[in-house]
């Protein structure tokens, strides 16, 4: 049976003799040396100077800095290397066991490849004796715990920042396939020497995410129930997303100074985890930016599946938060996030734990002064779970129940119900098999039964094939009735087959996907802004080499009329042509985005375009197809009468991205539907154009056909050119308006001439390094000449300087649980 150590309450316990001759040696007091030899340093060589308790292998052990239930960290000093580091040592107890000794090297050993800001550095893994140890980074500062308990305070910055790095602390370690298990405030280091930079902490209950299953057997410590993923509470398998979880419970608690999930003792504690939703963060702090009590709440979902999809998706999320934060003028948090005073725990660290940490190891920005004596404090969960062969949930059941803490004579009762005719069917053939927290099968029949108290899970591999149980696993008290509500689950229909997109079945196509994703082909979104299903499927990209020669020769012809041929290296970066597949369906906006929804997006968020911040503005068209720039120009005024259905322009790439930003935000909270904006890749913008053609522009051939479809030069006047109201002229075969002529488009690519030849052939995404040279623009202007209206036709902008000629249509993302 698996042990249980636990710490629910704040009573100092009676100190063991090893526990203060830790104490002692943490406390660096003076004759280091003359410290009794204890369990915890005989394994260690001699001492050969005053100032060390001993020798390992080639490192002077110069003091205890703290224990745990695996091991003992000293500080040493490396005497090949000449450096101060934390050696991380198994108790010896433990190391007689093979298996311990091969599971603490190959962890080590995997987060040693790991090299990260936000991870603390293994230096080395060896074995002495039989004893594995690790020497790492020293580091000198506090974990968050001990500055929380100190009665530190955080601002929502701060708040942010901590989230943030470690989130991108965790991309890393998942990215090796590593999962840390037990997130948690005593986990994370604030280093004093960098400014507060946070650096995450044993990885002791860390695995590979595919590790022997033989490695889990052993009763190793679990994590710790208040900060612990419903999957794990259960004894589920587990993947990255439960160290989400985690970091969710540490950002409540950070945010609302209480922890999310409480109770009387451990097991109370997993209950709430697993069966209870943590109070809204709004109505605790009315003042949290704008985004972050959504993200923290998403973290905190029960299912893995809707959590964020990954560490890296969290870190992009705070980042949006942070600017938008930024943008709103406020630096500090109007009232500070604090914690009571208490005592550290006695947690074992890596570093000199320092109670004077500077202020500024935190942020760079002040802090808030400490909150007074007497606050209230968030309830102490520190427990640690030992189990061995049935998860961390399972083995506090097995043990209360040994204590009387739950007794198996305590019963509720379990009604399964059928929801139809099928189900019914295949219930009263096989029943329902679920097990309890001690690997006991029962077989459930449909009505109401006795079971036992405890936690129950439906056997997954018993479950009659075309049966849907929710819920799949609960907790049942003493004299509780529980529902089990079981259907039949029809058979998930297959996606469309990918076919060539053609003028011709290119609606078919989008009501084909549209049903499957059980969506509409055209929807209107909060702000008025209509959005295109366009379906996935492949393409030829770009132009050949013939296509780009013919094309050349064609500006010579409007240069000899006096038509500068700024063009040519636009048109030769359009080879090679080349296959490409949209792989994911997405909604793409059926005209530009215009003036009225532009301003929407302003007056919620009282923001400033760069052009109005900077003063130095956009452009305006002068005699004769030209542009001019100064301040005067901005996106409410380019130097002609507009109406709220003009396309928005005089804008740059930042704003068309706080633009996405806000409106992702706005959409999902408005529609309780996760949505995701942004500009189109240019991949994406053209195959969406193109819809299935393979001619110059979607309609033809021929540019005399443009006064249909095209808002160009020869339309827009020689006096002063004009855009022209959105929707005003035909659409392509996936109804898509104004993609050729009126304003040139930003996509998401970085600009490159030579990309096409590199380019992959799925879902390309333009280069990854910045050339310095710009941006991708796509579908011409009001300023240009029908060939630079063309399908194909590439040009490259400054993403940071506002022009009249641009302005942007948005992608939404198909929502992954729609497929």
């Amino acid at each position: 049976m698996g042990r249980i150590e636990t710490e629910m309450s704040d009573k100092p316990k009676p100190q063991s003799g090893r526990d203060k001759l830790a104490a002692r040696a943490v406390d660096g007091a003076k004759g280091n040396a003359a410290v009794e030899r204890d369990e915890i340093l005989e394994y260690l060589q001699p001492a050969q100077k005053p100032d060390e308790l001993g020798r390992l292998a080639h490192y002077r052990v110069l003091k205890v800095l703290g224990r745990g239930g695996m091991g003992t960290v000293f500080m040493a000093e490396d005497t090949k290397l000449h450096r101060i580091v934390a050696l991380k040592v198994m108790l010896p107890a433990i190391a007689k066991k093979p298996i311990a000794r091969d599971r603490f090297k190959r962890e080590a050993q995997a987060i040693a490849a790991i090299e990260h800001d936000h991870i603390i550095t293994i230096y080395d893994v060896q074995e002495e004796c039989e004893i594995p140890y690790a020497a790492m980074q020293y580091l000198k500062g506090m974990t968050l715990e001990d500055w929380l308990k100190a009665g530190k305070t955080l601002n929502f910055p701060q708040i942010l920042r901590i989230g943030k790095e470690i989130a991108k602390g965790l991309a890393a370690a998942h990215a090796r396939q590593l999962i840390h298990r037990d997130i948690k405030p005593s986990n994370i280091w604030l280093d004093a020497t960098n400014k507060g930079r946070v650096k995450i902490l044993d990885f002791g209950l860390a695995r590979p995410t595919k590790e022997d299953t033989h490695l889990t057997q052993l009763g190793m410590i679990l994590g710790t129930p208040a900060y612990m993923s419903p999957e794990q509470a259960r004894g589920m398998n587990i993947d990255e997303r439960c160290d989400l979880f985690s970091l969710g419970c540490v950002l409540y608690r950070l945010c609302a100074g209480k922890l999310p999930f409480t109770g009387k003792d451990a097991m109370s504690v997993l209950l709430a985890i697993t069966s209870e939703e943590p109070p809204p963060l709004k109505a605790l702090k009315a003042d949290l930016p704008v985004g972050l009590a959504d993200l923290i709440h998403g973290l905190l979902a029960k299912k893995p599946d809707d959590r964020p999809a990954s560490a890296k998706a969290v870190v992009q999320t705070i980042q949006e938060i942070e600017r938008d934060w930024i943008a709103s003028g406020r630096t500090v948090a109007t009232r500070p996030v604090t914690s009571s005073p208490q005592k550290p725990g006695p947690d074992a660290t890596v570093g000199d734990a320092d109670p004077a940490l500077e202020e500024s190891a935190i942020t760079e920005m002040e802090l808030q002064t400490p909150a007074p004596p007497g606050a209230s404090a968030p309830p102490r969960h520190r427990s640690w779970v030992v189990a061995g062969l049935g998860g961390a949930l399972v083995a506090i059941l097995s043990v209360c129940c040994c204590f009387g803490i739950v007794s198996l004579t305590d019963r509720g009762s379990v009604h399964l119900i059928a929801d139809d005719v099928q189900a019914e069917s295949l219930l009263n053939e096989s029943g329902l098999a679920v097990r309890d927290h001690r690997k006991r099968f029962h077989r459930l029949v449909l009505g109401e039964q006795n079971l036992p108290s405890g936690i129950y899970q439906v056997d997954q591999a018993a479950l009659p094939k075309g049966l849907k149980v929710d819920p799949m696993s609960f907790a049942l008290g003493r004299g509780e009735v529980h529902k089990i509500n079981v259907q039949s689950a029809p058979p998930k229909p297959a996606p469309p087959p990918r076919t060539l997109i053609t003028p011709e079945n290119a609606q078919k196509q989008q009501e084909a996907w549209a049903k499957f994703l059980g969506r509409e082909v055209t929807a209107r979104n909060s702000i008025g802004i209509k959005m295109v299903l366009i379906p996935p499927g492949d393409f030829t990209m770009g132009s050949s080499a013939k296509a780009v020669k013919k094309l050349l020769a064609d500006y010579a012809k409007f240069e000899r009329k006096g038509v500068i041929d700024r063009y040519r290296q636009h048109v030769e970066a359009e080879a090679p042509a080349h296959s490409v597949r949209i792989s994911r369906p997405f909604y793409l906006g059926m005209t530009e985005v215009t003036v009225g929804q532009f301003t929407s997006f302003v007056a919620a968020m009282n923001y400033q375009t760069e052009a109005q911040k900077t003063k130095v503005g956009g452009t305006g068209p002068g005699f004769g197809w030209t542009t001019q720039r100064g301040p005067r120009y901005t996106w409410r005024d380019p130097g002609f009468a507009l109406s709220l259905d003009h396309p928005v322009c005089n804008v740059t790439w930042a704003d068309a991205e706080a633009f996405c930003a806000w409106l992702s935000k706005k959409d999902s909270k408005d529609t309780k539907d996760s949505r995701r904006y942004r500009l189109p890749t240019e991949a994406e913008w053209e195959y969406a154009c193109r819809a299935g053609t393979t001619s110059a522009w979607y309609f033809g051939e021929n540019p005399k056909q443009a006064r249909d479809h095209m808002w160009h030069m020869q339309f827009a006047g020689l006096k002063l050119p004009v855009t022209h109201k959105v929707g005003m002229r035909g659409s392509n075969a996936f109804g898509l308006f104004d993609m050729h002529g009126n304003v040139e488009e930003m996509c998401s690519d970085l600009w490159s001439t030579t990309y096409y030849a590199k380019s992959p052939a799925a879902d390309p995404l333009g280069p990854t390094s910045d050339s310095g040279q710009g941006r991708v623009a796509r579908g011409g202007s009001f300023l240009d000449l029908p060939p630079a209206c063309r399908s194909t036709f590439r040009n490259a902008r400054n993403p940071n300087q506002a022009n009249v000629q641009t302005g942007f249509r948005v992608v939404c993302e198909v929502p992954l649980g729609a497929e």
